[in-house]
């Protein structure tokens, strides 16, 4: 019966310990909480990546933030109002008048070269094993991601790009 108490009180104190360590697995050193939110054009997988007010959106070949313009007239200069494909179905987003959104360089290393691993994450142009898309197929990565996104192989899921 001790042991059974035991088991309990240590099982409840992991808990509060995890729940108040928050969530900062990001690998990039900061808190979840202080990281900053997607601008527009910026690659996403869900809406809660993108800035407040706005979308995350297929088009471009892949999904992007795109502020949210339901009435027509929230776009910035260079930009234009136009529906895009969502999750929650079709929405109205304020994409660049281009068509296009701009890539994102390849992530550089002290010495100038491109760098294609961190640790566990796995760069565009590195196989692996994430399956957000199927590899080699339309605008998807060598590493099943999309967007400039990297894969973490030890959670099997596409992440933002690191700060290694």
């Amino acid at each position: 019966m001790i042991w059974r108490r035991a088991a309990l009180v240590a099982t409840a104190c992991a808990v509060v310990w995890i729940i108040g360590c928050g969530t900062d697995v990001d690998l990039g050193g900061t808190a979840d909480s202080g990281e900053p939110k997607s601008a527009d054009c910026e690659p996403c997988v869900f809406a809660d990546d993108c800035h407040a007010g706005a979308v995350c959106g297929q088009y471009s070949g892949d999904a992007y933030c795109a502020t949210a313009c339901p009435q027509g007239n929230e776009c910035a200069t260079g930009q234009t109002c136009a529906s895009v494909g969502a999750t929650i179905g079709t929405v109205m987003g304020c994409l660049p008048t281009s068509g296009k959104c701009p890539t994102a360089p390849p992530i550089s290393g002290a010495d100038g070269s491109v760098v294609t691993k961190c640790g566990a994450l796995y760069g565009p142009t590195v196989p692996a094993a994430c399956k957000s898309c199927k590899a080699g197929v339309g605008t998807c990565q060598a590493n099943g991601c999309y967007g400039g996104w990297w894969c973490n192989t030890t959670l099997i899921e596409c992440v933002r790009p690191p700060k290694c």
